[in-house]
């Protein structure tokens, strides 16, 4: 119970991010309102959220101050990491819609895929570099409930999203 409770928090704040501020348009360039305001990154309520899956997390795992401590300290860092690639991604992924509108042609737009890729690449090696940092810090049984917790949140914020989509979908339906 407590821990559908949790999720239904979790859900919340969720459904308040702006669409997790990744998307900033349509491919036709214009904004679709889910911008976050001047793209400068995750708002305060992705802050709260984050915060929240850390305490829930720190809960979990039962970490001592100083193990909560440390955790926080890598997953922020990670976290970072992990932001600046996306916007590098995302500036990529600005200049294809860009370049698309504009009629651009096959060598350009190739290029761009590939760099595009090439961060795919970089984000995949920040995951594991950080995953091997927490299976260093962590037990083995610490670091196997972390990656179910993972999952786990993660599915249950998603479920509770499309739940509440599906909710507001049906009231519409029912409205018309």
């Amino acid at each position: 119970m407590k821990t559908g409770i949790s999720i239904l928090m979790a859900a919340m704040l969720a459904l308040s991010l702006p669409a997790f501020g990744q998307h900033e348009g349509n491919m036709d360039g214009k904004d679709n309102g889910m911008a976050q305001g001047a793209g400068n990154g995750p708002g305060p309520r992705h802050e709260k959220f984050d915060t929240f899956r850390k305490m829930k997390m720190i809960e979990v795992l039962k970490l001592n101050e100083d193990e909560a401590a440390r955790f926080v300290s890598k997953e922020t860092a990670h976290g970072d990491a992990v932001r600046k690639l996306m916007e590098q991604r995302n500036g990529f992924l600005d200049d294809i819609r860009k370049a698309v509108k504009d009629g651009g042609d096959g060598k350009g737009l190739d290029k761009a895929v590939n760099d595009v890729l090439a961060i795919d690449d970089q984000m995949f090696k920040e995951r594991r570099r950080f995953q091997d940092e927490l299976r260093a810090f962590f037990t083995p049984d610490k670091f196997a409930k972390y990656l179910v917790f993972e999952r786990e949140f993660g599915r249950g914020v998603r479920d509770a999203i499309q739940g509440m989509a599906r909710d507001r979908w049906r009231d519409r339906s029912h409205e018309e």
